[in-house]
């Protein structure tokens, strides 16, 4: 498999860490450890034994995650960076050949890893009406059939900040559901939304044939923490 080379990969590696003021972050200002460990938690970190542990992810941590979703078990839930969620996710479920409409713009490899397994990627822009970004849910019609594999969504959107009203999202699902594709949900800012009626079911907790993708770097403000 050969994948496009990561072009916002490399202009981070050259810029991010040397340009003296960052103006175009994706993420929240972080966490120090202190900020959300006390003093004893702190301390019982001492004893953290830093081995293996399940494939899938610690049970504790998967058992925790859970909770912010409705419908979804411990055992539904894979831990992984969302790098890594992306790729595992293309090639569990794609072959060459398959079709797959990708929400744009979007994160590189949520393009270019289906395209590197040999699939039809179609790219669904999106259109300014009335100062709103908004997507065609015609063209997601039109362009959807029975050799569709995926769709892929993201809302909160980056980098536009739309969000897909809930008669959208219901609409979008119900498309996937007539066509039997999957959906994979890019939710790494669901939890930001500015009013929290407008904030969106998580995908997976609304549709079987639903990835959800969400992670620790944008809602939760831990971009330095990994967890594998």
């Amino acid at each position: 498999m050969r994948i496009q080379e990561f072009m916002l990969e490399r202009y981070f590696a050259k810029y991010e860490f040397t340009a003296k003021y960052i103006m175009g972050a994706s993420d929240c200002e972080s966490f120090a450890v202190d900020e959300i460990l006390s003093g004893k938690e702190l301390l019982e970190l001492h004893s953290l034994r830093l081995g293996y542990s399940e494939a899938q992810g610690n049970a504790l941590l998967r058992k925790e995650i859970a909770t912010l979703f409705r419908n979804v078990s411990q055992d539904e839930i894979v831990v992984a960076v969302p790098q890594e969620s992306i790729f595992i996710t293309m090639n569990a479920l794609l072959n060459p050949g398959d079709r797959v409409i990708v929400q744009v713009p979007c994160y590189q490899s949520l393009c270019a890893v289906p395209r590197a397994v040999g699939t039809k990627v179609v790219t669904w822009a999106p259109l300014k009406t009335n100062d709103r970004w908004c997507w065609d849910l015609d063209f997601l019609k039109k362009n959807v059939d029975k050799s569709t594999k995926l769709i892929v969504v993201n809302s909160p959107q980056n980098p536009t900040g739309s969000l897909f009203t809930r008669a959208e999202y219901a609409e979008i699902i119900e498309i996937a559901k007539e066509n039997d594709c999957y959906l994979l949900s890019d939710e790494m800012y669901r939890l930001l939304e500015y009013r929290e009626e407008d904030r969106l079911p998580a995908g997976s907790d609304v549709y079987e044939k639903c990835i959800s993708l969400s992670g620790l770097s944008k809602t939760f403000g831990l971009d330095g923490l990994r967890i594998g």
